[in-house]
Protein backbone atom coordinates (compact mmCIF):
# COMPACT_ATOMS: atom_id res chain seq x y z
CA UNK A 1 0.00 0.00 0.00
CA UNK A 2 3.12 2.47 0.31
CA UNK A 3 3.56 2.56 -3.33
CA UNK A 4 -0.08 3.73 -3.43
CA UNK A 5 0.21 6.26 -1.10
CA UNK A 6 3.07 7.85 -2.40
CA UNK A 7 1.67 7.66 -6.13
CA UNK A 8 -0.92 9.35 -4.74
CA UNK A 9 0.97 11.89 -2.69
CA UNK A 10 2.97 12.87 -6.15
CA UNK A 11 0.05 13.10 -7.62
CA UNK A 12 -1.62 16.10 -5.84
CA UNK A 13 1.54 17.97 -6.52
CA UNK A 14 1.66 17.64 -9.96
CA UNK A 15 0.84 21.14 -11.67
CA UNK A 16 -2.37 21.15 -13.55
CA UNK A 17 -1.94 21.48 -17.35
CA UNK A 18 -1.08 24.76 -18.68
CA UNK A 19 -3.50 27.10 -20.96
CA UNK A 20 -1.57 27.26 -24.04
CA UNK A 21 -1.10 30.43 -26.57
CA UNK A 22 -0.88 30.32 -30.12
CA UNK A 23 -0.14 32.30 -33.15
CA UNK A 24 -1.20 32.46 -36.55
CA UNK A 25 1.12 34.32 -38.80
CA UNK A 26 -0.47 34.71 -42.71
CA UNK A 27 3.19 36.25 -44.08
CA UNK A 28 5.82 34.66 -41.90
CA UNK A 29 4.23 31.46 -40.18
CA UNK A 30 5.24 28.37 -41.23
CA UNK A 31 3.11 25.34 -40.27
CA UNK A 32 5.63 22.80 -38.78
CA UNK A 33 6.17 25.50 -35.97
CA UNK A 34 4.95 24.65 -32.58
CA UNK A 35 2.86 27.70 -33.04
CA UNK A 36 3.54 29.03 -29.44
CA UNK A 37 5.33 32.02 -29.69
CA UNK A 38 5.14 34.97 -32.28
CA UNK A 39 8.31 33.69 -33.92
CA UNK A 40 6.95 30.13 -34.09
CA UNK A 41 3.47 30.97 -35.57
CA UNK A 42 1.65 28.76 -37.84
CA UNK A 43 0.78 29.50 -41.03
CA UNK A 44 -2.56 28.38 -42.38
CA UNK A 45 -6.05 27.71 -41.41
CA UNK A 46 -6.05 23.76 -42.19
CA UNK A 47 -2.92 23.75 -39.68
CA UNK A 48 -5.45 25.15 -37.19
CA UNK A 49 -8.26 22.96 -38.03
CA UNK A 50 -6.06 19.81 -37.17
CA UNK A 51 -5.43 21.16 -33.73
CA UNK A 52 -8.10 20.10 -30.65
CA UNK A 53 -7.86 22.99 -28.02
CA UNK A 54 -8.16 22.56 -24.95
CA UNK A 55 -9.76 24.87 -22.23
CA UNK A 56 -7.98 28.54 -21.39
CA UNK A 57 -6.30 28.03 -24.83
CA UNK A 58 -5.59 31.24 -26.75
CA UNK A 59 -5.39 30.99 -30.38
CA UNK A 60 -4.14 34.92 -31.79
CA UNK A 61 -4.04 35.49 -35.41
CA UNK A 62 -1.54 38.27 -36.60
CA UNK A 63 -3.03 41.80 -37.27
CA UNK A 64 -2.80 42.91 -40.78
CA UNK A 65 -2.96 39.00 -41.84
CA UNK A 66 -5.34 37.76 -44.37
CA UNK A 67 -5.93 33.62 -44.51
CA UNK A 68 -8.94 32.48 -47.86
CA UNK A 69 -11.03 29.73 -46.63
CA UNK A 70 -13.04 28.40 -43.86
CA UNK A 71 -12.16 27.80 -40.44
CA UNK A 72 -13.17 25.05 -37.89
CA UNK A 73 -11.08 24.77 -34.98
CA UNK A 74 -11.81 22.13 -32.50
CA UNK A 75 -12.38 21.53 -28.66
CA UNK A 76 -14.24 23.14 -26.02
CA UNK A 77 -13.78 25.46 -23.00
CA UNK A 78 -15.21 25.17 -19.37
CA UNK A 79 -16.79 27.14 -17.67
CA UNK A 80 -13.92 30.23 -16.40
CA UNK A 81 -11.56 28.57 -18.92
CA UNK A 82 -12.65 29.71 -22.22
CA UNK A 83 -11.13 29.25 -25.68
CA UNK A 84 -9.91 32.28 -27.11
CA UNK A 85 -9.95 33.03 -30.40
CA UNK A 86 -8.05 37.20 -30.68
CA UNK A 87 -5.37 38.98 -32.53
CA UNK A 88 -2.27 40.20 -32.09
CA UNK A 89 -0.04 42.52 -32.87
CA UNK A 90 -0.80 45.89 -34.54
CA UNK A 91 -2.49 47.24 -37.22
CA UNK A 92 -5.64 45.97 -39.17
CA UNK A 93 -7.91 43.14 -37.70
CA UNK A 94 -6.84 39.74 -39.33
CA UNK A 95 -9.20 38.93 -42.15
CA UNK A 96 -10.71 35.58 -42.97
CA UNK A 97 -11.87 35.67 -46.59
CA UNK A 98 -14.44 32.53 -47.12
CA UNK A 99 -14.25 32.89 -50.99
CA UNK A 100 -16.82 31.25 -53.72
CA UNK A 101 -16.95 27.94 -52.29
CA UNK A 102 -17.37 28.29 -48.74
CA UNK A 103 -20.85 28.09 -46.73
CA UNK A 104 -19.33 29.54 -44.02
CA UNK A 105 -15.78 31.16 -43.05
CA UNK A 106 -15.79 30.44 -39.63
CA UNK A 107 -17.77 27.45 -37.45
CA UNK A 108 -18.43 26.01 -33.93
CA UNK A 109 -20.42 22.45 -33.95
CA UNK A 110 -21.45 21.48 -30.44
CA UNK A 111 -18.85 23.42 -28.87
CA UNK A 112 -19.15 25.51 -25.45
CA UNK A 113 -17.16 28.46 -23.91
CA UNK A 114 -15.24 30.43 -26.80
CA UNK A 115 -14.86 33.53 -27.42
CA UNK A 116 -14.28 35.03 -30.54
CA UNK A 117 -13.31 38.44 -30.85
CA UNK A 118 -11.51 41.36 -33.10
CA UNK A 119 -11.55 39.47 -36.05
CA UNK A 120 -12.42 40.59 -40.24
CA UNK A 121 -14.53 38.34 -41.27
CA UNK A 122 -16.25 37.98 -45.31
CA UNK A 123 -17.78 35.63 -47.80
CA UNK A 124 -18.19 37.79 -50.49
CA UNK A 125 -18.68 35.73 -53.98
CA UNK A 126 -19.86 36.76 -57.97
CA UNK A 127 -23.50 35.22 -57.47
CA UNK A 128 -25.51 34.68 -53.94
CA UNK A 129 -25.85 31.54 -52.95
CA UNK A 130 -26.63 30.20 -49.11
CA UNK A 131 -23.21 32.10 -47.35
CA UNK A 132 -23.04 32.79 -43.67
CA UNK A 133 -20.14 34.74 -41.70
CA UNK A 134 -20.38 33.09 -38.68
CA UNK A 135 -22.26 30.00 -37.81
CA UNK A 136 -22.54 28.58 -34.44
CA UNK A 137 -24.48 25.19 -34.01
CA UNK A 138 -26.35 23.15 -31.41
CA UNK A 139 -27.33 19.85 -32.61
CA UNK A 140 -28.49 17.50 -30.16
CA UNK A 141 -26.78 19.27 -27.73
CA UNK A 142 -26.51 22.04 -25.41
CA UNK A 143 -24.00 24.96 -26.23
CA UNK A 144 -23.04 27.19 -23.21
CA UNK A 145 -20.92 30.74 -23.29
CA UNK A 146 -20.73 31.36 -27.02
CA UNK A 147 -19.29 35.28 -26.92
CA UNK A 148 -18.94 37.06 -30.30
CA UNK A 149 -17.04 40.50 -29.43
CA UNK A 150 -15.84 43.45 -31.72
CA UNK A 151 -16.28 41.36 -35.07
CA UNK A 152 -16.23 42.77 -38.36
CA UNK A 153 -18.73 40.84 -40.47
CA UNK A 154 -19.03 42.22 -44.00
CA UNK A 155 -19.51 41.21 -48.00
CA UNK A 156 -21.43 38.39 -47.46
CA UNK A 157 -23.43 37.56 -50.53
CA UNK A 158 -26.26 35.01 -48.92
CA UNK A 159 -29.71 34.55 -50.20
CA UNK A 160 -32.21 37.40 -49.02
CA UNK A 161 -35.28 36.05 -50.74
CA UNK A 162 -38.40 34.78 -48.87
CA UNK A 163 -38.09 30.79 -48.19
CA UNK A 164 -36.47 28.03 -46.80
CA UNK A 165 -32.89 29.45 -47.90
CA UNK A 166 -33.22 32.55 -45.91
CA UNK A 167 -32.99 30.91 -43.00
CA UNK A 168 -29.79 29.41 -44.02
CA UNK A 169 -27.56 32.28 -43.93
CA UNK A 170 -26.81 35.05 -42.57
CA UNK A 171 -23.79 37.32 -41.20
CA UNK A 172 -23.52 35.86 -37.67
CA UNK A 173 -25.98 33.00 -37.76
CA UNK A 174 -26.76 30.17 -34.42
CA UNK A 175 -28.79 27.37 -35.56
CA UNK A 176 -30.15 25.43 -32.78
CA UNK A 177 -31.22 22.06 -34.53
CA UNK A 178 -33.52 19.17 -32.55
CA UNK A 179 -33.72 15.94 -35.16
CA UNK A 180 -37.25 14.33 -36.34
CA UNK A 181 -35.76 11.22 -34.20
CA UNK A 182 -36.78 13.31 -30.91
CA UNK A 183 -32.99 12.85 -29.55
CA UNK A 184 -32.18 15.54 -27.25
CA UNK A 185 -32.93 18.85 -27.02
CA UNK A 186 -30.77 21.24 -28.01
CA UNK A 187 -30.44 24.98 -26.77
CA UNK A 188 -28.06 27.92 -26.29
CA UNK A 189 -26.78 29.20 -22.57
CA UNK A 190 -25.07 32.11 -22.09
CA UNK A 191 -24.74 33.66 -25.83
CA UNK A 192 -23.53 37.04 -26.55
CA UNK A 193 -23.17 38.87 -29.50
CA UNK A 194 -21.55 42.35 -28.63
CA UNK A 195 -19.92 45.43 -30.58
CA UNK A 196 -20.06 43.69 -33.60
CA UNK A 197 -20.03 45.59 -37.00
CA UNK A 198 -22.17 44.18 -39.91
CA UNK A 199 -22.49 45.53 -43.08
CA UNK A 200 -23.16 44.91 -46.92
CA UNK A 201 -24.97 41.40 -46.27
CA UNK A 202 -27.29 39.96 -48.79
CA UNK A 203 -29.18 37.90 -46.08
CA UNK A 204 -30.30 38.48 -42.27
CA UNK A 205 -27.70 40.06 -40.01
CA UNK A 206 -27.88 38.38 -37.05
CA UNK A 207 -30.11 35.23 -36.74
CA UNK A 208 -30.98 32.06 -34.15
CA UNK A 209 -32.81 29.95 -35.30
CA UNK A 210 -34.20 27.19 -33.34
CA UNK A 211 -36.86 24.66 -33.50
CA UNK A 212 -36.03 22.68 -30.53
CA UNK A 213 -38.59 21.65 -27.26
CA UNK A 214 -35.67 23.49 -24.90
CA UNK A 215 -35.43 27.38 -24.46
CA UNK A 216 -32.25 28.89 -25.42
CA UNK A 217 -31.28 30.86 -22.11
CA UNK A 218 -28.86 34.12 -21.33
CA UNK A 219 -29.36 35.43 -25.10
CA UNK A 220 -28.03 39.20 -25.02
CA UNK A 221 -27.55 40.86 -28.56
CA UNK A 222 -25.97 43.89 -27.81
CA UNK A 223 -24.27 47.28 -28.89
CA UNK A 224 -24.11 45.77 -32.62
CA UNK A 225 -23.95 48.59 -35.28
CA UNK A 226 -25.97 46.95 -38.76
CA UNK A 227 -26.32 48.74 -41.95
CA UNK A 228 -27.35 47.42 -45.43
CA UNK A 229 -28.54 43.91 -45.67
CA UNK A 230 -30.76 42.36 -47.85
CA UNK A 231 -33.04 40.81 -45.20
CA UNK A 232 -33.74 41.40 -41.20
CA UNK A 233 -31.49 42.72 -38.94
CA UNK A 234 -31.97 40.87 -36.18
CA UNK A 235 -33.88 37.75 -35.35
CA UNK A 236 -33.86 35.44 -32.47
CA UNK A 237 -36.50 32.60 -32.28
CA UNK A 238 -36.93 30.72 -29.32
CA UNK A 239 -35.26 32.23 -26.62
CA UNK A 240 -36.22 32.87 -22.60
CA UNK A 241 -35.56 36.73 -21.68
CA UNK A 242 -33.77 37.20 -24.49
CA UNK A 243 -32.09 40.78 -24.05
CA UNK A 244 -31.70 42.75 -27.46
CA UNK A 245 -30.48 46.33 -26.28
CA UNK A 246 -28.21 49.16 -27.88
CA UNK A 247 -28.07 48.16 -31.33
CA UNK A 248 -28.11 50.26 -34.03
CA UNK A 249 -29.97 48.63 -37.31
CA UNK A 250 -29.86 51.06 -40.64
CA UNK A 251 -30.69 50.39 -44.13
CA UNK A 252 -32.55 46.95 -43.70
CA UNK A 253 -33.47 45.46 -46.63
CA UNK A 254 -31.71 47.60 -48.76
CA UNK A 255 -29.55 45.72 -51.16
CA UNK A 256 -31.83 43.15 -52.02
CA UNK A 257 -33.93 43.31 -55.19
CA UNK A 258 -36.41 40.38 -53.99
CA UNK A 259 -37.41 39.72 -50.03
CA UNK A 260 -40.42 39.58 -48.34
CA UNK A 261 -41.54 40.23 -45.03
CA UNK A 262 -38.29 41.58 -43.11
CA UNK A 263 -38.60 44.16 -39.80
CA UNK A 264 -35.23 45.63 -37.95
CA UNK A 265 -35.44 44.00 -35.16
CA UNK A 266 -37.79 41.42 -34.01
CA UNK A 267 -39.05 37.87 -31.78
CA UNK A 268 -40.42 35.09 -32.52
CA UNK A 269 -41.50 32.20 -30.05
CA UNK A 270 -39.45 33.62 -27.40
CA UNK A 271 -40.56 34.16 -23.60
CA UNK A 272 -40.64 37.96 -22.41
CA UNK A 273 -38.35 39.46 -24.69
CA UNK A 274 -36.71 43.00 -23.66
CA UNK A 275 -35.98 45.45 -26.66
CA UNK A 276 -34.68 48.48 -25.31
CA UNK A 277 -32.25 51.69 -26.34
CA UNK A 278 -31.76 50.20 -30.24
CA UNK A 279 -31.74 52.59 -33.26
CA UNK A 280 -33.61 51.48 -36.39
CA UNK A 281 -33.57 53.46 -39.54
CA UNK A 282 -34.31 53.74 -42.93
CA UNK A 283 -35.37 49.87 -42.94
CA UNK A 284 -36.88 49.31 -46.70
CA UNK A 285 -40.01 49.22 -48.57
CA UNK A 286 -39.78 45.61 -49.66
CA UNK A 287 -39.66 43.94 -53.46
CA UNK A 288 -40.37 41.17 -55.12
CA UNK A 289 -40.32 40.15 -58.73
CA UNK A 290 -39.46 44.00 -59.69
CA UNK A 291 -42.34 44.92 -57.94
CA UNK A 292 -43.08 46.25 -54.87
CA UNK A 293 -44.24 44.25 -51.91
CA UNK A 294 -46.55 45.90 -49.35
CA UNK A 295 -45.39 43.73 -45.89
CA UNK A 296 -43.82 44.51 -43.05
CA UNK A 297 -40.57 46.91 -43.31
CA UNK A 298 -41.32 48.25 -39.40
CA UNK A 299 -38.60 48.76 -37.33
CA UNK A 300 -39.90 46.18 -34.39
CA UNK A 301 -41.94 43.10 -34.52
CA UNK A 302 -43.33 40.85 -32.15
CA UNK A 303 -43.62 37.40 -34.11
CA UNK A 304 -45.63 34.72 -33.80
CA UNK A 305 -45.32 31.99 -30.57
CA UNK A 306 -43.98 34.92 -28.42
CA UNK A 307 -45.58 34.08 -24.55
CA UNK A 308 -45.09 35.75 -21.48
CA UNK A 309 -44.49 40.02 -21.41
CA UNK A 310 -42.45 41.27 -24.45
CA UNK A 311 -41.22 44.71 -23.48
CA UNK A 312 -40.43 47.09 -26.16
CA UNK A 313 -38.71 50.20 -24.47
CA UNK A 314 -36.55 53.74 -24.94
CA UNK A 315 -35.61 52.65 -28.20
CA UNK A 316 -35.24 55.62 -31.62
CA UNK A 317 -37.12 54.79 -34.52
CA UNK A 318 -37.32 57.03 -37.50
CA UNK A 319 -37.96 57.04 -41.16
CA UNK A 320 -39.02 53.21 -41.83
CA UNK A 321 -40.99 52.72 -44.70
CA UNK A 322 -43.50 50.58 -42.71
CA UNK A 323 -43.61 52.11 -39.25
CA UNK A 324 -42.84 51.57 -35.86
CA UNK A 325 -44.30 48.29 -34.29
CA UNK A 326 -45.85 45.39 -36.18
CA UNK A 327 -47.35 42.24 -33.56
CA UNK A 328 -48.30 39.09 -35.11
CA UNK A 329 -51.74 37.45 -33.88
CA UNK A 330 -50.59 34.16 -32.77
CA UNK A 331 -48.83 35.22 -29.46
CA UNK A 332 -50.33 34.16 -26.51
CA UNK A 333 -48.11 36.77 -24.42
CA UNK A 334 -50.22 37.78 -21.27
CA UNK A 335 -49.43 41.45 -22.37
CA UNK A 336 -47.08 43.53 -24.31
CA UNK A 337 -45.66 46.75 -22.92
CA UNK A 338 -44.43 49.25 -25.63
CA UNK A 339 -43.42 52.24 -23.53
CA UNK A 340 -41.04 55.39 -23.97
CA UNK A 341 -40.28 54.88 -27.68
CA UNK A 342 -39.75 58.06 -29.76
CA UNK A 343 -40.31 57.50 -33.33
CA UNK A 344 -40.07 60.29 -36.13
CA UNK A 345 -40.70 60.21 -39.18
CA UNK A 346 -41.66 56.35 -39.56
CA UNK A 347 -43.40 55.80 -42.72
CA UNK A 348 -46.83 53.01 -42.75
CA UNK A 349 -46.38 51.26 -46.32
CA UNK A 350 -47.37 47.88 -45.38
CA UNK A 351 -49.60 44.68 -45.63
CA UNK A 352 -51.43 46.15 -42.31
CA UNK A 353 -53.49 48.29 -44.77
CA UNK A 354 -51.00 50.73 -44.40
CA UNK A 355 -50.63 51.30 -40.57
CA UNK A 356 -47.62 53.00 -38.53
CA UNK A 357 -48.95 50.50 -35.54
CA UNK A 358 -49.83 47.28 -37.15
CA UNK A 359 -51.24 45.20 -34.06
CA UNK A 360 -52.71 42.06 -34.65
CA UNK A 361 -53.72 40.87 -31.64
CA UNK A 362 -54.71 42.40 -28.00
CA UNK A 363 -53.41 43.12 -24.38
CA UNK A 364 -50.95 45.58 -25.69
CA UNK A 365 -50.14 48.83 -24.04
CA UNK A 366 -48.42 51.23 -25.05
CA UNK A 367 -48.09 54.23 -22.94
CA UNK A 368 -45.65 57.73 -22.76
CA UNK A 369 -44.06 57.03 -26.13
CA UNK A 370 -44.09 59.81 -28.95
CA UNK A 371 -45.09 59.13 -32.74
CA UNK A 372 -43.84 62.28 -34.14
CA UNK A 373 -44.19 63.01 -38.39
CA UNK A 374 -43.22 65.85 -40.15
CA UNK A 375 -43.22 65.15 -43.27
CA UNK A 376 -47.59 64.87 -43.62
CA UNK A 377 -47.14 61.12 -44.11
CA UNK A 378 -50.14 60.73 -41.27
CA UNK A 379 -49.88 58.43 -38.12
CA UNK A 380 -52.33 55.68 -38.40
CA UNK A 381 -53.13 52.81 -36.37
CA UNK A 382 -54.74 49.33 -36.57
CA UNK A 383 -58.08 49.60 -35.16
CA UNK A 384 -58.46 47.04 -33.18
CA UNK A 385 -60.20 46.43 -29.77
CA UNK A 386 -58.10 45.67 -26.30
CA UNK A 387 -55.32 47.80 -27.29
CA UNK A 388 -55.03 50.52 -24.88
CA UNK A 389 -52.79 53.81 -25.58
CA UNK A 390 -52.01 56.04 -22.56
CA UNK A 391 -49.83 58.82 -22.10
CA UNK A 392 -48.75 58.85 -25.61
CA UNK A 393 -48.01 62.60 -27.89
CA UNK A 394 -49.17 62.09 -31.34
CA UNK A 395 -47.85 64.81 -33.34
CA UNK A 396 -48.87 64.57 -37.13
CA UNK A 397 -48.72 66.97 -40.29
CA UNK A 398 -50.81 64.74 -42.23
CA UNK A 399 -53.32 62.83 -42.20
CA UNK A 400 -54.09 60.69 -39.34
CA UNK A 401 -56.58 57.62 -38.60
CA UNK A 402 -56.51 56.79 -34.60
CA UNK A 403 -59.65 54.51 -35.15
CA UNK A 404 -62.55 53.43 -33.02
CA UNK A 405 -61.68 50.47 -31.11
CA UNK A 406 -58.61 50.69 -29.04
CA UNK A 407 -58.86 52.76 -25.76
CA UNK A 408 -57.42 55.90 -25.60
CA UNK A 409 -56.79 57.88 -22.17
CA UNK A 410 -54.36 61.07 -21.53
CA UNK A 411 -52.82 61.78 -25.21
CA UNK A 412 -51.54 64.52 -26.58
CA UNK A 413 -52.98 64.87 -30.41
CA UNK A 414 -51.49 67.76 -31.96
CA UNK A 415 -51.75 68.66 -35.54
CA UNK A 416 -54.93 66.60 -38.02
CA UNK A 417 -56.96 65.41 -35.21
CA UNK A 418 -59.73 62.78 -36.40
CA UNK A 419 -62.47 62.11 -33.72
CA UNK A 420 -60.97 60.06 -30.84
CA UNK A 421 -62.70 58.81 -27.58
CA UNK A 422 -60.48 60.15 -24.41
CA UNK A 423 -61.72 61.83 -22.09
CA UNK A 424 -58.19 63.14 -20.74
CA UNK A 425 -56.84 63.88 -24.20
CA UNK A 426 -55.00 67.17 -25.03
CA UNK A 427 -55.75 68.90 -28.72
CA UNK A 428 -52.46 71.48 -28.41
CA UNK A 429 -48.77 71.68 -29.54
CA UNK A 430 -47.12 69.56 -26.90
CA UNK A 431 -43.95 71.94 -26.38
CA UNK A 432 -40.85 69.82 -27.82
CA UNK A 433 -38.17 71.71 -26.94
CA UNK A 434 -36.88 71.42 -30.47
CA UNK A 435 -39.13 69.00 -32.84
CA UNK A 436 -38.39 67.64 -36.83
CA UNK A 437 -34.76 66.53 -36.54
CA UNK A 438 -34.81 62.96 -37.54
CA UNK A 439 -30.73 62.10 -38.40
CA UNK A 440 -29.06 59.24 -36.59
CA UNK A 441 -27.95 59.46 -33.06
CA UNK A 442 -29.83 59.08 -29.89
CA UNK A 443 -28.89 62.65 -28.79
CA UNK A 444 -31.46 63.87 -31.88
CA UNK A 445 -34.08 62.74 -29.36
CA UNK A 446 -33.06 65.58 -27.02
CA UNK A 447 -35.72 67.98 -29.25
CA UNK A 448 -38.60 65.63 -28.40
CA UNK A 449 -38.24 66.54 -24.57
CA UNK A 450 -41.27 68.87 -23.57
CA UNK A 451 -40.65 72.21 -21.86
CA UNK A 452 -41.48 73.37 -18.74
CA UNK A 453 -44.74 74.84 -20.39
CA UNK A 454 -45.57 72.26 -22.03
CA UNK A 455 -49.26 71.44 -21.89
CA UNK A 456 -48.35 67.74 -21.48
CA UNK A 457 -46.61 68.48 -18.14
CA UNK A 458 -47.98 66.84 -15.27
CA UNK A 459 -51.66 66.01 -17.53
CA UNK A 460 -50.43 61.82 -17.79
CA UNK A 461 -52.50 59.19 -16.22
CA UNK A 462 -51.16 56.68 -13.93
CA UNK A 463 -50.23 53.16 -15.79
CA UNK A 464 -49.24 49.60 -14.34
CA UNK A 465 -46.17 48.52 -14.72
CA UNK A 466 -44.75 51.71 -16.06
CA UNK A 467 -40.80 51.24 -15.19
CA UNK A 468 -38.50 52.83 -13.12
CA UNK A 469 -36.84 55.44 -15.30
CA UNK A 470 -38.03 57.75 -18.89
CA UNK A 471 -36.44 57.78 -22.30
CA UNK A 472 -33.88 60.35 -20.95
CA UNK A 473 -33.11 58.33 -17.72
CA UNK A 474 -35.43 60.57 -15.27
CA UNK A 475 -36.45 58.32 -12.26
CA UNK A 476 -40.45 58.22 -12.65
CA UNK A 477 -42.30 59.32 -9.84
CA UNK A 478 -45.90 57.62 -9.55
CA UNK A 479 -47.58 60.71 -7.88
CA UNK A 480 -47.01 63.20 -11.12
CA UNK A 481 -46.98 61.96 -14.71
CA UNK A 482 -46.11 63.69 -18.09
CA UNK A 483 -47.62 62.79 -20.91
CA UNK A 484 -44.71 61.90 -23.66
CA UNK A 485 -41.41 60.00 -23.31
CA UNK A 486 -39.82 62.77 -21.71
CA UNK A 487 -40.44 63.63 -17.54
CA UNK A 488 -39.76 66.43 -15.98
CA UNK A 489 -42.28 67.04 -13.40
CA UNK A 490 -41.23 66.33 -9.25
CA UNK A 491 -42.11 66.25 -6.21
Amino acid sequence: MRWFFVLATFCLFLPFAQAATYYVDSASGDDTHSGVSPAMAWATLKKVDSITFAPGDSLLFKRGGQWSGSLTPHGSGLKGKPITIDAYGKGNLPILKGGEASDSVLTLYNQSYWIIRNLEITNDATSPSVRSGVLIQAINEVSNDIILKGLFVHHVNGISAWGNDKWANAGIRFNVWQDPAKRPAAAFVGTQVDSCTIQEIHAIAILMLSNSSMKNSGVLVSNNRIDRTGADGIVVQGANAPHITGNRCFRIGKIANDFQYIAGIWAMQCESPLIERNEVAYTALQVTDGKIFYGDSQAFDIDNGCTGTPCIQYNYSHNNAGGFLEVMPNSPVEAILVRYNISVNDDHINCGNNTTLHLLRGKIYLYNNVFYDGKGKGIVIYDREDTYYQNNIFRSTGVCQYGSKPQYRNNCFSGHVPVVTDSGKILDDPGFVHPGNDTEGFATCEGYQIGKASPCRGKGIAVISHGVKDFFGNPLLSSSTDIGAHQISRQ
